[in-house]
């Protein structure tokens, strides 16, 4: 069987994390794939891209500010090659 990978987003408010929200991704995991990954934050409304693909898009109202961090489970491995953090002005 191929590994399948999976998509874990969930709000921090108020210094508490609110219950995981879990999407399985419709792509074939390779170990030696670097992903392109992308958010796009436009006001309450979130799109998650993985090579190009919409996988995932929610609307929250409650975050008006703050940042994107990156974990790994007990005994997982990840690497991050790069990020790129933009703001359009328009």
């Amino acid at each position: 069987p191929m590994p399948t990978i999976g998509l874990t987003r969930y709000a921090v408010i108020n210094g508490k994390a609110e219950p995981a929200h879990v999407t399985v991704l419709p792509i074939t995991a390779r170990q030696d794939m670097l992903y392109r990954v992308r958010l796009d934050a436009r006001g309450e409304n979130f799109a998650v891209t993985i090579q190009g693909t919409l996988v995932d898009f929610w609307s929250d109202s409650r975050l008006k500010t703050g940042g994107v961090g990156f974990f790994c489970g007990k005994g997982e491995e990840a690497r991050v090659r790069w990020i790129q953090v933009s703001h359009q002005y328009d």
